[in-house]
């Protein structure tokens, strides 16, 4: 008598099981796999051999978990080795893991694992890549942190930045400065070239005050309007001196004639700084009102000048 697990073509019936699961999610748009019970690959829909980087056929017969960068791989190994004799199927929800590609380059993707019911256990693996996911996280945090117009760091990143370097510099008993800058006579110069003209000079502005950064740790931001703000970690006042010294002379030498004005025009800043050192300051916010202070007394002066804070 012929057994009641083979089909008239030969084949058992967890074959056919297998071959209608491997068919079905071919036809699936998700990365999704096929494995037996040990983890072994049975079948590899086009979209996850799109995302392992080669033809399906290349992973038939491997283990799956294999894929997987550490400690996700031993992890997986663990749970195939151990999931015999349990009363619970293995399976879970999406889980974030680590997935190498054949090239190499590893993805974060989503693997949820899904037991199925037959003569011999069957497990689906589905794959959602999630790099698209943080790269449009990471694009709209730097814009969240960005000033639309300059592409400098915003108020608020200016903010946060000076309160972390304040407390790690306090902490290490090193200084820390800041400098506020201001356009002077801004509200003339649009009066006078138009206001498109003077958002151009305050990207030409910021681009400059930019390149004066003396380190990766230091950040330039827009404080407001025409306002631009410098969280200096590790800067002593003299420190702090020279590179607004810097970014004063650089603004006075901007060419504004490839912007369609006269070779005669030309801007100034004017600077206040504040250190802490030693317990000056109680708090950032209270160096930062120091040298917003020192800032208008250079404007009061005359503008065109660097003030210390007293």
């Amino acid at each position: 008598m012929a057994s009641p697990y083979n089909n008239e073509a030969g084949f058992s019936q967890c074959e056919c099981d297998s071959e209608a699961l491997a068919t079905l999610i071919e036809c699936m748009q998700q990365p999704m796999v096929l494995a037996d019970g040990e983890g072994k690959v049975l079948a590899v829909n086009s979209p996850a051999a799109e995302l392992l980087g080669d033809q399906s056929e290349t992973f038939a017969g491997e283990f799956w978990h294999t894929w997987l960068a550490a400690p996700y791989r031993s992890r997986y190994a663990s749970m195939f080795s151990s999931q015999y004799g349990r009363q619970v199927p293995l399976q879970h929800g999406p889980w974030e893991v680590l997935l190498r590609r054949v090239d190499g380059i590893e993805l974060p993707v989503n693997l949820s694992l899904s037991f199925i019911q037959g003569l011999l256990p069957l497990f689906v693996i589905g794959l959602h890549d999630l790099s698209g996911h943080r790269d449009e996280i990471k694009r709209l945090s730097t814009l969240a942190a960005t000033d639309y117009l300059t592409g400098l760091a915003n108020r608020r990143t200016f903010t946060e930045t000076l309160e972390r370097q304040w407390q790690q510099c306090v902490d290490k008993y090193k200084p820390i400065s800041t400098l506020i800058i201001d356009a002077d006579h801004f509200k003339q110069f649009n009066d006078q070239h138009g206001h498109l003209m003077g958002d151009e000079c305050l990207k030409l502005m910021a681009k400059t005050i930019a390149a004066a950064l003396p380190s990766p740790q230091c950040l330039a931001a827009r404080f407001g309007g025409e306002e631009f703000a410098l969280v200096l970690p590790g800067f002593n006042s003299a420190m702090a001196w020279v590179v607004a010294e810097q970014i004063a002379e650089a603004i006075r030498s901007l060419d504004f004639v490839k912007l369609g004005l006269s070779r005669e025009v030309c801007v100034s800043v004017s600077q206040g700084i504040a250190t802490e050192i030693n317990g000056q300051y109680r708090t950032a916010e209270a160096m930062l009102s120091a040298a917003d202070t020192a800032l208008y007394r250079a404007k009061s002066d005359g503008r065109d000048r660097i003030k210390l804070s007293a």
